[in-house]
């Protein structure tokens, strides 16, 4: 990392080792996106530093399949375009704080059908957890 002055430097400099470059095409991208929030949430156009210098915030990036975004608006626009993704993410996120426990392979039939009883009945979030708390899955724990 010698020689990096901003964070991008720095994560430059440990994508370029590649034992820790496949992570980073994944992680950095929604990272750098939101680099426009601060610590509590608060929108920032500056990095607030102890210098007179406050450098210029830059949420612009690119994800792992080469699609470019500017700020966050584009990166959530480019990840909500894949529906289908997004709900089996976000099946398999709550499914594993619903369970307490990580998900297992035998699991998978479940959470297979609860995006499809989801999507089928017009997707969204309130119709996703009520299929989780319905299924077998959840209730039979």
């Amino acid at each position: 990392m010698r020689g990096a002055t901003t964070i991008r430097e720095q994560l430059a400099l440990h994508r370029n080792d590649p034992t820790c470059a496949g992570c980073h095409t994944k992680i950095d991208p929604p990272g750098f996106a939101l680099e426009s929030f601060d610590v509590i949430g608060g929108f920032r156009e500056r990095y607030q530093t102890i210098t007179a210098i406050k450098p210029v915030v830059d949420p612009s990036g690119q994800l792992a399949d080469g699609r470019p975004f500017r700020e966050i608006r584009e990166f959530q626009a480019l990840v909500a375009a894949d529906s289908d993704r997004l709900l089996q993410n976000m099946a398999e996120r709550f499914a594993v704080y619903a369970l307490g426990r990580g998900l297992l392979f035998s699991d998978r039939a479940a959470i297979r059908t609860i995006v499809t009883q989801t999507k089928a009945r017009g997707g969204g979030l309130r119709t996703l957890l009520h299929e989780l708390v319905q299924s077998d899955l959840f209730r039979q724990r």
